[in-house]
């Protein structure tokens, strides 16, 4: 179903997705909307205003989210479309909120007392709490009435909302119609160009590089910069510091003794009598305790066991669970398993199914080689231990120095470490290993910026292996001159004008295809189209190459249709010589459902998303904080 999801995002790639719901929990809005007098409003929809400090928590909430999915890299994140995101949604919410209510869809009191009864984040043991309600409230610095107008308005969101979402239709010929597109075959041919191959004869000229300059100043700019000096610490560098004794490798063999000893695996029957809507506790228990007299009788009690056990899966094996580690079954019966001697029959042990008798039938215990059998291997674990001991050490002394001298060559002096410099360094042009994300947070903070330029601590970028930092100097961001851009600009140009010469190219070679055979144009044009098979659209072919192979025509008889994209330094030809229709009895009963349940969602999603633009063409909208930016 991948290749229908791709296909779908291309056809409803302006569906909104309900983007402006998801961040808006059911408890917890805490005012979206200004209510306090004294906070400037940054957004008007209406006569609703979104408060500044509610637009900046959400771009702050936006931002720290997105942060999570990039491990942390600020530079991934583009905070003019984060702000524009969540612009965007809350101005969504606010077309939605007020129709809602123009349309009457509003809660009383007591059923929103309901909602907040039945949240799970307000119960305990399954029961409301009035106190987890409480803190809550004092937590956030939410007053009742603020969260009772918080929650109706999302519920009056959601109603409306889900009013048009879930009223997506999708027929049977819709269906059927999308089962013959996700069925259709076609017969595929590639030819790959690479966009070095095309020499442009004609030099770039100084007037084309200042021209380009000229229109594309803006988008010429040098990103901020830093050079910056460091020193890394490689623990393996430490290795000859470290001299292995054989008391090292005794204590090693004794802490694998200790280790081993405690890894034993017991061989348990059992005999269990349930607690059930059937069986009482105090019936239960009576017919444990007849049992274990019976047993203490002189009775076997794997026989005992097949007998009357209530535990299907070993009363046919004469209660036998076979070999069991501790742990196996947390709880009495795991603590009284473990301190049973052999052969010896436990007293009735009450667990969550019910009450058990416990034999123990057989103990193992691993058995630890001898010392010198395993004195490579201890030796090597000895080894590593004092290694990440003085490792540990090293660069706790070398954080300790790094807060007493600003000289980077100091530090690296007490251990022997070479300086590296970088110099204009950016987020994006980071080579190892400045580009670990912690180092370039170090090397773009705020001090950094406003001209700090202490030794940072230290930085681990990789097991064993930390950097100290120091920022010598900081370069804004700023328009590259003329001469700055030249070379790039050149380079551009030269790309651009290969990419041209190869797209005549493709362009000749489409236009030939519908007039000559295969062969004719391949000996003319000197490229070889190698077949790649059938592919559909559900077939996982690459996406590129999916679109531009049913973008393309149906062959004429004895011809190819073709056409061709660009994919890094390469221009693909992608050519079709057979087309094979779909057929939508190929569609098995499970993919169809989901295709009917995934287009009426689709739909659904549309229809709310054609909604809210219409709301949004008849509303009064005015972004007060993009004037004060001048925007």
């Amino acid at each position: 179903m991948e290749a229908f999801r791709r296909l779908i995002r291309g056809w409803l790639g302006k569906v909104l997705l309900v983007i402006f719901l998801i961040p808006f929990a059911l408890v917890g809005i805490e005012g979206y909307f200004s209510r306090n007098g004294n906070d400037e409003t940054a957004i008007q929809v209406n006569k609703a205003k979104i408060s500044q400090t509610a637009l900046d928590t959400a771009i702050e909430n936006q931002r720290k989210q997105l942060l999570e999915q990039v491990k942390g890299d600020e530079s991934q994140l583009n905070q003019d479309a984060i702000k524009q995101l969540v612009t965007n949604n809350l101005v969504y919410r606010a077309l939605l909120l007020d129709q809602a209510k123009k349309l009457g869809f509003e809660l009383s009191d007591q059923q929103i007392g309901q909602l907040i009864r039945q949240e799970p984040s307000f119960q305990e043991n399954g029961k409301y709490s009035d106190a987890l309600f409480q803190t809550y409230l004092k937590n956030s610095g939410t007053s009742l009435s603020q969260l009772l107008n918080d929650v109706r308005e999302q519920v009056a969101i959601q109603q409306l909302a889900g009013g048009i979402n879930d009223t997506g239709l999708a027929s049977k010929a819709d269906i059927d119609r999308l089962a013959v597109l996700q069925t259709e075959k076609r017969k595929v041919h590639v030819a790959s160009l690479p966009l070095s191959s095309f020499v442009v004869d004609s030099q770039i000229t100084a007037k084309q590089i200042a021209d380009y300059y000229n229109k594309n100043k803006s988008q010429l700019g040098l990103p901020e910069s830093v050079d910056v000096d460091f020193v890394v610490l490689d623990s393996n560098a430490l290795a000859s510091q470290i001299q292995v004794t054989d008391a090292d490798i005794q204590a090693q063999y004794k802490a694998m003794q200790a280790k081993s000893a405690g890894a034993e695996e017991r061989r348990i029957q059992h005999i269990l009598i349930e607690v059930n809507g059937k069986t009482s506790e105090a019936a239960a228990k009576q017919q444990i305790e007849k049992i274990a007299a019976r047993i203490k009788a002189g009775e076997d009690f794997g026989k005992v066991a097949s007998e009357v056990s209530q535990d299907p899966g070993s009363a046919a094996n004469n209660g036998d669970l076979g070999f069991l580690s501790k742990g196996t079954f947390p709880g009495a019966f795991d603590d009284t398993a473990f301190s049973l001697p052999v052969n010896q029959v436990s007293a009735p042990v009450r667990s969550d199914a019910g009450y058990h008798l416990i034999k123990v039938s057989e103990i193992k215990k691993d058995s630890v080689a001898s010392l010198e059998s395993l004195r490579p291997q201890l030796t090597a674990q000895a080894q590593q231990s004092k290694l990440d001991e003085l490792y540990s050490e090293t660069v706790n002394r070398l954080n300790d120095m790094a807060v007493d001298t600003d000289s980077l060559q100091e530090l690296a002096k007490a251990q022997n470490l070479s300086v590296n410099s970088a110099k204009n360094v950016t987020k994006l042009n980071a080579t190892e290993p400045l580009n670990n994300t912690s180092v370039k947070a170090a090397l773009f903070n705020d001090d950094i910026v406003h001209g700090d330029r202490k030794i940072s601590t230290g930085i681990e970028i990789a097991p064993g292996k930390t950097i100290w930092v120091k920022v010598n100097n900081y370069h804004v961001a700023r328009p590259q001159t003329l001469a700055e851009a030249t070379a790039q600009i050149k380079q551009t140009l030269q790309a651009q004008a290969q990419r041209a010469k190869a797209e005549a190219k493709a362009k000749a070679i489409v236009d030939a295809l519908k007039t000559k055979t295969p062969v004719q144009v391949q000996q003319e044009y000197n490229i070889t189209l190698q077949s790649i098979g059938e592919i559909t659209r559900m077939s996982g072919a690459p996406l590129a190459l999916e679109r531009a192979a049913f973008a393309v025509a149906k062959p004429k008889a004895n011809q190819w249709s073709a056409g061709y994209y660009i994919e890094g330094s390469n221009l693909i030809i992608v050519a079709v010589s057979e087309v094979i229709a779909g057929n939508p009895a190929s569609v098995n009963p499970e993919q169809r459902q989901q295709l009917t349940s995934t287009m009426a969602t689709l739909r659904g999603q549309q229809e709310l998303a054609d909604y809210v633009q219409y709301l949004k063409a008849k509303a009064k909208i005015k972004d007060l904080s993009a004037d004060k930016n001048g925007k």
